[in-house]
């Protein structure tokens, strides 16, 4: 479908000659394909391209299949990974949701994850608002201790005593 002038040597459209499928061209090149072997295409490279494989369940950005950033959507394990656009994948750069860990199966960088009982771990965290727990492991909070359902501040310019159980 579509012109296809056969003079773009680039390993995606260089690939189109090695299966047999369905593919759509514009301008010379391909914008689409629908392969025999249960992959598939959408979009031209470079411009956010789509990549679609069935034997493997997933669908995946051109960025996340060139370790630049991007998404990509594992069906079969439900897991969704998401990098940084333009960085390469790292834990630093990643949000990635998980349903097949046993253990903190929602991430965001290095420092944030949520497990599955609904457990919160930040690591330089800010938080704001109105802040309410029935736990808090560890006694001390940057210059705040806590102590037998009494939380105390132990800096001298801002003092602030609460006394409760959490």
């Amino acid at each position: 479908m579509g012109d296809w002038r056969g003079n773009d040597t680039s390993s995606a459209e260089g690939a189109i000659t090695n299966n047999t499928g369905i593919y759509g061209f514009h301008e010379g090149v391909a914008s689409f394909g629908f392969r025999d072997d249960g992959t598939a295409f959408i979009g031209r490279p470079g411009y956010g391209r789509l990549q679609f494989d069935g034997k493997e369940s997933t669908i995946t950005s051109d960025s996340f299949r060139n370790n630049s950033g991007g998404m990509s959507l594992d069906l079969d394990d439900s897991k969704i990974e998401m990098y940084r656009p333009g960085y390469s994948h790292n834990a630093n750069h990643s949000i990635i949701l998980d349903a097949g860990k046993s253990n903190n199966p929602f991430t965001i960088g290095t420092n944030f994850s949520v497990n599955w009982d609904g457990t919160l771990h930040a690591e330089n965290g800010e938080f704001s608002g109105n802040i309410s727990a029935s736990y808090i492991s560890g006694t001390t909070i940057e210059g705040t201790t806590i102590r037998g359902g009494r939380l105390e501040s132990n800096s001298a310019d801002n003092k602030i005593i609460l006394d409760g159980s959490f």
